[in-house]
């Protein structure tokens, strides 16, 4: 169940559902001990402030794990007991959903046993998405991508062995995409040199999304960028500029990324009143 239902623990932010995800930020009470508190899906604890301890399993051995400010718990669907230290603490706490957890694992297993990361990196991207779930008129898709990177660095930092640059095959592959985000995967194999199951697999491990997930997130940034400069372009039109089979496929895209329609989103940015910003997505 969610940290922020019991009592002793105030919510900072409405729960977000992100994608299929469900993020929540909030402040956990002073000397607050939780006795197998449960969570039933894989997920996530970031520390913002203060900390916590957690008893270790007996297959950890006995004793306590510290918990501090910028560590991250990732965890499958366990019972634990922790508890907080005399400041309580501020956490972002994220129930991961099935899509990004396969986009990120694809076939290997999910974690097994809880994991503690201390990642400069995974902790400024833990601090973006807690500000970006407490803004008024929240951008659904910038909070996406942000946990779409967090998953990301976190796979990265749990490979065995650690992963190395991409190879140029398969930036040549990314580049592909970039140029044309409606290729095939198969055209994309075949020109790359290697098979298409191995290039899937490559592409998740490297970049931390499936080839579709990045395709779409390609073209919903594009669909955004014509919307803001080609204002009286009807939609129909744009779609099919954009390789969608029909305005129908379009509006799905941007509803699930912004969480409103491309009409909608075309009338804020009209107004100049939106805070949306590109997606930091990696430059091919």
């Amino acid at each position: 169940m969610p940290i922020a239902s019991d009592a002793r623990v105030t919510p900072a932010s409405r729960p977000l559902l992100v994608g299929d995800s469900l993020v929540e930020r909030c402040h956990v009470a002073p000397a607050t001990r939780f006795r197998r508190h449960e969570h039933d899906t894989l997920h996530l604890c970031g520390v913002l402030d203060g900390g916590f301890a957690e008893q270790r399993r007996r297959a950890e051995g006995n004793g306590y794990e510290a918990v501090t400010a910028g560590t991250i718990r990732v965890s499958p669907p366990a019972k634990h007991s922790i508890d907080f230290g005399p400041q309580g603490a501020v956490c972002v706490i994220i129930e991961l959903g099935k899509s990004i957890t396969l986009d990120a694992f694809g076939p290997r297993a999910r974690p097994a046993t809880v994991a503690f990361v201390q990642d400069r990196y995974a902790s400024s991207l833990i601090t973006a998405l807690a500000t970006q779930i407490g803004q008024r008129g929240v951008q659904l898709f910038e909070a996406e991508d942000t946990l779409t990177k967090l998953v990301a660095q976190l796979t990265r930092r749990s490979s065995s062995p650690p992963l190395g640059p991409p190879p140029g095959w398969l930036r040549t592959a990314r580049e592909m995409l970039h140029a044309e985000p409606t290729r095939p995967t198969p055209e994309i194999a075949a020109t790359a040199g290697v098979r298409r199951v191995h290039l899937a697999r490559a592409f998740r491990d490297h970049f931390g999304m499936s080839m579709r997930h990045y395709a779409q997130q390609l073209r919903v940034r594009r669909v955004r960028e014509l919307l803001e400069r080609l204002p009286e372009v009807p939609l129909a039109e744009i779609a099919c500029v954009l390789g969608y089979a029909d305005q129908n496929h379009l509006t799905r895209d941007i509803r699930r990324a912004c969480g409103a329609p491309p009409g909608h989103l075309r009338r804020h940015l009209r107004r100049n009143v939106t805070n949306v910003q590109d997606q930091e997505l990696p430059p091919p």
